[in-house]
This record gives structure tokens, C-alpha cells and sequence, in this order.
């Protein structure tokens, strides 16, 4: 509808405007933004993936992943490609330092070997897309 279309555009500008400050509302917007990558509808997931992917890029903030990690056990094929690709986006955006802290990368080991044995063929592409770009970041944990 018109009303979540806005909604999530405001919430997409305010993470563009505050950038490291929105952190605190992540616990507030992932889950929401997650779930409508879920439905049917294509424009939602579109607009809700869009605003997810610039809730990454602008605040690189390490609690985002939990929410993702989270997002893979799902049974919508395209929340669990949203989730690997907002994983794969994280660690593109984020500096070495913060994905080398051990509970993260072995947070986003376990996305790349539940992305490997997935039955979609698209989230086994984004898995290996996610395996190379963290042996890009972190040649000595592979």
C-alpha cells in the first residue's frame, strides 16, 4: 500500500541521515523489514530489501547480523536470498577489524554453509558470492 511504501522510505532516509547514530533503531526496524521480505508481493519485498541493503551501507553496525542469521532458518525462499545477500553486503561494506572479531565470522561462516546446502540454486550463488568476498576480507580464516 501506499502508506508502507512511504513508511519504509522514511525509514531509508533516516538511515542515510543519521548513518553509525540509527543503530539503536535496528532492533526496532529488521524485524519488521525482514518480514515483509517474505510476502508474496513483489513491490514490498523490493522497497523493504532496498531499505535493508541501506540499512547496511549507511550504519555498519555488527548488530544487523544476528537479525539475518536469524532470517536463513525461514521457509520464504526470498527472505532467506535477502538475508545472504544483506550477510554478503556486510561484509563488502564493513573494514576488516569488525568482521574479524570471532563471534562474527563465525557468524558469517555458518550463513556460507547454510547458503552451500540450500536447496535454491539463487542462494547457493549468493553463498558463494558471500565465500569469496570473506576470503577477500579474511584470507587467514579460510
Amino acid at each position: 500500500s501506499r502508506l508502507s511504501g512511504s513508511a519504509i522510505e522514511c525509514v531509508t532516509a533516516q538511515s542515510a541521515c543519521l548513518g553509525p547514530l540509527f543503530e539503536p533503531l535496528i532492533p526496532l526496524f529488521m524485524p519488521t523489514l525482514l518480514g515483509i521480505c517474505s510476502r508474496s508481493n513483489k513491490v514490498f519485498t523490493r522497497r523493504a530489501k532496498a531499505c535493508i541493503f541501506a540499512i547496511i551501507t549507511h550504519t555498519p553496525s555488527p548488530s544487523i547480523l544476528p537479525f539475518l542469521v536469524k532470517s536463513l532458518d525461514r521457509q520464504s525462499t526470498s527472505l532467506r536470498l535477502v538475508a545472504a545477500e544483506g550477510v554478503l553486503t556486510y561484509v563488502k561494506s564493513s573494514n576488516t577489524p569488525i568482521i574479524a572479531n570471532d563471534a562474527r565470522a563465525r557468524l558469517v561462516e555458518n550463513v556460507i554453509r547454510v547458503t552451500a546446502e540450500d536447496a535454491s540454486a539463487d542462494l547457493r550463488t549468493a553463498g558463494k558470492a558471500l565465500f569469496e568476498a570473506y576470503r577477500a576480507c579474511l584470507p587467514n580464516c579460510v
